[in-house]
């Protein structure tokens, strides 16, 4: 993202939203952002939509190995940053919404009604046939890569 504007935060935002580090099972949260209901997103991708929605904003922490220190970040995003995560977002709840459910891969990707997106996604897929432990329908995948 180009274009982001970062500045510095010693503590993120709080939110209803706690991630149990202890809890090893992969547990998808249900909320509703930008108009939405999500139903097959992690903790912390639900956070940043819901600080998206609130704030224009994302955070972030970035730990400094040199020197054993971290600090939150606060990523403002522009319009068109938030329109493309926004639409990465919920094609991935759509992905996961037939995919979890036992449906296929391309059943998964052909329940995204926006076909740009979609496509971002099938375009990923393809370029990770033949990896071993390749993740396709993961949240990057339905973003563009400018």
């Amino acid at each position: 993202m180009s274009n982001t504007h970062v500045s510095h935060e010693h503590d993120p935002p709080t939110s209803d939203l706690a991630e149990d580090e202890e809890d090893e099972l992969i547990e998808y949260i249900q909320f509703n952002a930008f108009g939405h209901q999500f139903s097959y997103l992690l903790p912390g991708h639900a956070e940043d939509l819901i600080t998206l929605e609130k704030e224009g904003a994302i955070y972030d922490y970035l730990y400094n190995e040199e020197t054993g220190q971290g600090c939150y970040f606060r990523i403002r995003l522009l319009p068109s940053e938030i329109v493309q995560f926004v639409e990465a977002s919920v094609a991935h709840d759509q992905f996961h919404a037939v995919y979890e459910n036992g449906g296929s891969t391309e059943e998964a990707f052909a329940a995204i009604p926006n076909r740009h997106v979609r496509e971002l996604g099938r375009t990923y897929a393809q370029g990770l046939r033949g990896f071993e432990g390749a993740v396709i329908g993961c949240l990057a995948s339905f973003m563009p890569m400018n």
